[in-house]
C-alpha cells in the first residue's frame, strides 16, 4: 500500500513537472532577460507580480504552463517574472510606474515598452497580447542606415529583411535587390535569405523559393516551409482584397493547394470570405466555395456556414451552401454539438421552425460537462423559435 502511494506521488510531480515543461520558461534577471534580447532581437515580456496577489498566482496556476501559451512566448519573447516586492522589482516598478498586479510589460532590450496590460488574463487574451506586442516591435531602424549607405553585407541584408518582415514592412525590394546582384542563388546563404524573404505569392521571391522546395524541405522542414507558403499566399489573398482583384484571389488559392494542400484547405475558404464580403458579392462566395470541390476539412467548412450567416444570409443559394455544407460536417460527426447548432441556426435563417429546433435539441443534448455554459446560449436560441 504505502508503496502504491508512492508511485502515485512520483507520477504527480512528474505530470506536474510536464506540465511546466510545456509552458512558459521564465528567467528572474532583468539583466540576464536584456542581454537575451540583444542576441536574439527579441523583445522581453515580463510578468511584474506579488506573492499575496491572488490573479498573480491564477495566471501562473491556469495559465503559464499551458502548452499552446508556452510554445508561442518561448518561440517569440525573452520571459522574465519579476516580483515587485523585491530591491528590483521595486526598482522597476518605480521606473515603469507599476501600481496594480499584475502587470504584463513587453519591453524592448533598452528599456522601451512596446506594450502594457493590467490584470489576469485567459489564455486567448494573452495570446492576443503577444500578437500585439509582435505586430509593435520594430528593429528595422537598426539596420537601416547602414543598408541606406551603401552596405551590402549579407549579414546585413539578411538581418534587415528579417527585422523589416517581425515589423510587418515590406522587405521584396530590399531581397530583390540583393539577389539581382547574385550570380549564384542556390548558395546554401542565398537560398535561407530567399525563405526569409518569402512574404507574398504573387512575387519572384516565391517563383525562387518553389524552385528550390526540395532543398528548402530538407534544410528547414516540411512544416516550417509550409507555413512559409500559407503565409505568403495569405498575404497575397489579402492584397487581393485590397485592390478587389479576383485574379490575385485565384493566384493564392491555386498556390496554396498546390505546394501546402493541408494547410490550404483550412485558410483558403477564409480568403474567400474576406473577399466577396468585401466585395458584396454572394454569389461570387457560392461560385468560389464551390470551385473548391471537396478540398475543404472540417474547419473550413465551418468557417463557409459561419460566413453565409454573418454575411450572405439575404442569398437563397448562400443559404442552401450553408444548409448542405452543415449537414456534411455532422455526417463526420453527428454528436458534435457545435456542428448540430449551426445547423439548427441555418434552418432558424431559412425559416424552418420544425427543423430549427430537431438540430438544436440535438445540439443541446450533445453538450459536455466541461461545456455546460453553451447550453445558455443554445436555450436561449430554442426559446426564439
Amino acid at each position: 500500500m504505502k508503496l502504491k502511494f508512492i508511485i502515485i506521488a512520483l507520477l504527480a510531480i512528474a505530470n506536474t513537472l510536464s506540465m511546466q515543461s510545456q509552458g512558459i520558461e521564465f528567467l528572474h534577471s532583468l539583466e540576464e532577460a536584456k542581454k537575451l534580447a540583444k542576441e536574439q532581437e527579441k523583445i522581453i515580456f515580463v510578468d511584474a507580480y506579488t506573492t499575496w496577489c491572488g490573479p498573480c498566482k491564477k495566471l501562473s496556476r491556469e495559465v503559464f504552463p499551458d502548452k499552446k501559451i508556452g510554445s508561442f512566448f518561448n518561440k517569440n519573447f525573452i520571459n522574465l517574472k519579476l516580483n515587485m516586492e523585491t530591491p528590483e522589482g521595486k526598482s522597476f516598478g518605480r521606473k515603469f510606474g507599476i501600481r496594480a498586479y499584475p502587470t504584463l510589460l513587453f519591453i524592448s532590450a533598452e528599456e522601451e515598452v512596446v506594450f502594457k496590460s493590467i490584470g489576469f488574463k485567459k489564455a486567448d487574451a494573452l495570446l492576443k497580447l503577444g500578437e500585439k506586442a509582435l505586430a509593435n516591435q520594430d528593429f528595422s531602424a537598426k539596420y537601416a542606415e547602414a543598408y541606406n549607405q551603401g552596405n551590402r553585407d549579407y549579414d546585413l541584408v539578411y538581418n534587415y529583411i528579417r527585422a523589416l518582415n517581425k515589423a510587418g514592412k515590406s522587405s521584396l525590394k530590399v531581397a530583390n535587390d540583393y539577389l539581382k546582384s547574385q550570380k549564384d542563388l542556390t548558395t546554401a546563404g542565398n537560398l535561407k535569405l530567399i525563405l526569409e524573404a518569402t512574404t507574398e505569392a504573387d512575387s519572384k521571391i516565391f517563383d525562387y523559393m518553389i524552385a528550390h522546395l526540395d532543398y528548402l524541405i530538407t534544410n528547414n522542414g516540411k512544416e516550417l516551409v509550409e507555413q512559409k507558403i500559407i503565409k505568403a499566399c495569405g498575404a497575397t489573398a489579402a492584397k487581393a482584397v485590397r485592390f478587389e482583384s479576383p485574379e490575385l484571389l485565384q493566384e493564392a488559392i491555386d498556390k496554396a493547394y498546390q505546394y501546402a494542400e493541408n494547410l490550404a484547405k483550412a485558410k483558403t475558404a477564409l480568403w474567400i470570405i474576406s473577399y466577396y464580403k468585401r466585395m458584396e458579392d454572394a454569389t461570387g462566395f457560392v461560385q468560389a466555395i464551390r470551385s473548391l470541390d471537396n478540398r475543404m476539412d472540417q474547419e473550413a467548412k465551418f468557417k463557409t456556414v459561419e460566413g453565409v450567416l454573418n454575411y450572405f444570409y439575404k442569398e437563397k443559394a448562400a443559404l442552401k451552401l450553408a444548409e448542405k455544407t452543415g449537414k456534411e460536417l455532422i455526417k463526420s460527426d453527428k454528436s458534435n454539438w457545435k456542428y448540430n447548432y449551426l445547423v439548427a441556426k441555418t434552418y432558424a435563417v431559412l425559416k424552418n421552425t420544425k427543423k430549427a429546433k430537431k438540430y438544436g435539441e440535438l445540439a443541446l443534448s450533445y453538450i459536455g460537462e466541461t461545456e455546460k455554459n453553451f447550453a445558455k446560449v443554445v436555450e436561449r436560441f430554442l426559446s426564439t423559435l
